[in-house]
């Protein structure tokens, strides 16, 4: 696993993304493009709210990824860090880039988790707002926050 990207869903109401929600997904997701570049080797994750469905929807449309997986790990009241990152260590989710569709608790917090567990670093992550992003690079030893402009 080259890369591991937390995605927030994008603004909503009632558990559906608002037009503004979904206009922060696609940006979210050009920059993914850039970000990813050619890769064929993706999974998409997403919690089972309807909101991170509609926004991994956009992402995987955006980047031709045909398969979306929805999991019970990611929700919005489940705060285990550990769980994500077994999961994320798991057969299951192997692959070049791994995206996790999911809440503002996970995409602040797993990262740190993540730096400390593999890279005895703590990397804190500052508030995250609908439709941003944190990409791990697992490679290079790097967590880079894609913020809206």
């Amino acid at each position: 696993m080259n890369k591991i990207i937390l995605f927030r869903h994008g603004e909503h109401e009632d558990d559906c993304l608002t037009n503004e929600g979904k206009k922060q997904i696609h940006e979210l997701m050009q920059k993914l493009d850039i970000f990813i570049g050619k890769s064929q080797d993706i999974k998409i994750f997403t919690s089972t709210f309807a909101r991170t469905k509609m926004s991994a929807e956009i992402i995987a449309q955006g980047l031709k990824v045909e398969k979306i997986t929805t999991i019970n790990i990611i929700g919005e009241d489940d705060i285990d860090e550990d769980k994500i990152y077994d999961f994320i260590k798991s057969e299951e989710a192997q692959a070049e880039i791994v995206i996790l569709a999911t809440h503002v608790q996970h995409v602040r917090f797993f990262p740190q988790f993540f730096s400390f567990v593999e890279w005895a670093t703590d990397k804190e992550i500052d508030e995250i707002e609908p439709g941003e992003a944190v990409m791990i690079d697992c490679l290079d030893k790097k967590i880079i926050e894609l913020k809206r402009s």
